[in-house]
């Protein structure tokens, strides 16, 4: 094929084609050196542009380009065959040559129209430098705003080379951290090295910095931290800096953020904290008091209560029975009282808290009520009655021994500020806004409440005075300390309801407790039934005696525990610390005589309740022990129980509860 292409017989050379040449050879040597400079050049085209397509891959249209390039080397071939043709006639090569010129001429042309439109979006060297001029100054305008954004918040830029370990820090943040004497590269801009910067940060919180910044080059996680620093001048101040990790092709790795003065927050913080301590501390302290007054308050009043109800027990004549009905009845208003303080105290210091998961029998709650308040009402020649409205719950989730103390509360109340007519105490059900609600209404006929007073009422020592009443003295009718109201409120709001009051001067007050209604689960009413059976069983009276051993440090109440337990007991021994009480119980075990029950006052000298219960239980010693305390702070009864008492029974003494858990504890103790 090669000898065919390049067979010349038949044609003759160039040189040889007419005399002319030979008349006027310049004419032949310009075509030849005019093609052979032709091709030259058209060789050494695509041989460029194949070079810059391997070394700049991202220039448009390359396959444009590669046909552009073949196409420009078929020419310069044809350019170069005809110059050799003038020694050496080759035109069948030259044909071949022409052929491959005039298809890769055809595809360029149709590669260029493809590509034409696109071609044609590409501007030009100018139109390029004025676009990159338009973006330079935005860029510049956006940097503006940013600095001023930043300055304006206090904020100053970094960027962190991780790299070189360079810090290039901008005004703000020069100023900031107070090392301005090291200028950068460009104007306003100051160069450190990270470790001159960690110089800076305060001892104790530069591992931490460290360690957060560590993980946020290692893992990219976000950087947000608070440091303390110490500037060159000596100031301190709290830093907030957030950042994060750029990492580009070709660039350094680099930290880039924002860094803001927060010491004011954190002093106002530091001051907050401290005021919080400080009312914590003061709060424990109220709180501290209160629990060692109710404990001082509880045991004198332990034996005077005691007293007064064995002298109405056992009273010779009318009078004497009248006379510490009196006693009795004035003790209870101040053990009230004292419990009011207690309970306003703990709601004040966010403590009290109500078992809002309980089970309130809600008809059983109102006829103790009524057992309860209507002989007071009668006494004072009142009318009470008692209204459960149909259709009636039977039982209701809640707090039910806080639900009595409201209602028990507002009917109390009823009853003292009316001095004629009646007191009507009704339980029912509504639904409003499709919320179902239980009411306790107590309604009465008193003095009535003035229209300026009524929201003064739910406050803490707040007294209605008669004053309401047009032509009256004003003078305070009521005997407590005005602390039920206040104290009734706020159990509701714990329970989820609240205390409504509608009032008329003369003409008497409605106060009504509402509750949200929530029917119990299943299980929580078999268990009430069950503990209902329990205390049934309990409540039987069963005549037993047993030896009894009181650990009690004062004398008074044990005179008042004599008086009481003599009837149980067949004997009773008293000591004054619970060292004695174990060295008691002890002696009577080696005797052969040991005692049935232990009943243990908690707070004593030499050995305390607690600590005597915990021995003997720790030594295995199962006898049943009543712990009897003046303690009736939140978490006693626990605490009690904890260390190993069967029963607690808070002081004043309540007789006839004392006498159950004695005969409770004489069953166990024969079992």
């Amino acid at each position: 094929m090669t000898g065919f292409l390049l067979d010349t017989e038949g044609f003759p050379a160039r040189w040889n084609c007419g005399s002319a040449w030979s008349q006027e050879p310049w004419l032949g040597w310009t075509h030849i050196v005019a093609d052979i400079a032709t091709a030259t050049a058209y060789v050494a085209i695509p041989i460029l542009l194949l070079i810059a397509l391997r070394r700049a891959r991202h220039l448009p249209a390359p396959r444009l380009l590669v046909l552009f390039a073949i196409f420009i080397l078929a020419c310069g071939s044809v350019h170069l065959i005809e110059a050799i043709i003038f020694w050496h006639p080759i035109y069948r090569l030259s044909a071949v040559v022409k052929v491959v010129t005039a298809v890769s001429s055809c595809l360029t042309a149709i590669t260029l129209a493809y590509y034409l439109p696109h071609l044609l979006l590409f501007r030009s060297p100018e139109e390029l430098q004025q676009e990159v001029d338009r973006q330079t100054l935005r860029l510049e305008e956006v940097k503006e705003r940013l600095s001023m954004a930043l300055a304006a918040g206090s904020m100053g830029a970094w960027e962190w080379n991780l790299d070189t370990g360079e810090v290039r820090l901008d005004a703000t943040e020069a100023a900031l951290v107070g090392m301005t004497g090291h200028p950068g590269v460009e104007e306003g801009e100051t160069i450190v090295q990270i470790t001159d910067f960690y110089k800076l940060v305060d001892e104790h919180d530069r591992d931490e910095l460290q360690r957060v910044l560590k993980l946020t080059i290692e893992y990219g996680a976000t950087y947000d931290h608070v440091f303390r620093i110490t500037t060159p001048d000596g100031e301190r101040k709290w830093i907030a800096g957030r950042g994060r990790l750029v990492q580009e092709p070709g660039r350094h790795r680099r930290l880039v953020g924002v860094n803001y003065d927060v010491t004011v927050q954190k002093l106002i913080e530091q001051d907050l904290a401290k005021a919080r301590l400080e009312a914590e501390a003061a709060s424990n302290a109220k709180s501290q008091f209160l629990a060692n007054t109710s404990h001082e308050i509880r045991t004198p009043l332990t034996a005077i209560l005691g007293c007064a109800e064995s002298l109405v027990r056992e009273a010779p004549d009318a009078s004497t029975s009248a006379t510490a009905s009196l006693i009795h009845r004035q003790g209870q208003l101040l053990l009230h009282l004292l419990n009011d303080v207690l309970d306003l105290s703990k709601i004040e210091a966010g403590r009290l808290t109500v078992r809002k998961q309980g089970v309130c029998d809600v008809i059983t709650l109102a006829e103790d009520i009524r057992s309860l308040m209507q002989p007071l009402a009668l006494a004072k020649g009142l009318a009470f009655s008692l209204d459960l409205q149909d259709p009636l719950p039977r039982h209701l989730q809640t707090d039910p021994a806080r639900v009595r103390q409201i209602v028990s509360n507002l009917v109390s109340n009823a009853i003292k500020f009316t001095k004629e007519g009646s007191v009507r105490f009704s339980v029912s059900s509504e639904t409003t806004d499709g919320q179902r609600e239980m009411l306790f209404c107590v309604e009465d006929t008193g003095i009535g409440i003035a229209d300026d007073e009524q929201d003064a009422v739910f406050d803490a020592f707040h007294q209605a005075h008669e004053g309401t009443l047009p032509g009256a003295a004003s003078h305070s009718v009521n005997s407590g300390a005005g602390l039920g109201l206040a104290i009734a409120s706020r159990l509701a709001s714990l329970l989820g309801g609240r205390l409504t009051l509608e009032s008329e001067v003369g003409k008497g007050s409605t106060f009504c407790l509402h509750l949200p209604y929530i029917e119990p689960p299943m299980q929580r009413l078999r268990n009430m039934a069950d503990r209902r059976a329990k205390q049934s069983s309990v409540a039987v009276k069963i005549e037993r005696k047993g030896a009894i051993l009181v650990a009690e440090d004062t004398a008074s109440i044990q005179f008042l525990l004599r008086k009481i337990l003599t009837p149980h007991a067949t004997r009773i021994d008293f000591v004054d610390d619970g060292k004695s009480a174990l060295q008691q119980l002890s002696a009577a075990h080696e005797a052969g005589d040991p005692y049935d029950v232990l009943l243990l006052d908690m707070n004593m000298p030499v050995m305390s309740g607690y600590e005597a219960a915990q021995r003997l239980r720790a030594a295995g010693e199962d006898i049943p022990i009543i712990a009897l305390t003046a303690s009736a702070m939140l978490g006693d009864r626990e605490r009690c129980l904890e260390a190993g008492c069967n029963a607690y029974i808070p002081k004043p003494i309540d007789w006839n509860l004392l006498e159950t858990e004695v005969q409770a504890a004489l069953v166990r103790s024969s079992a």
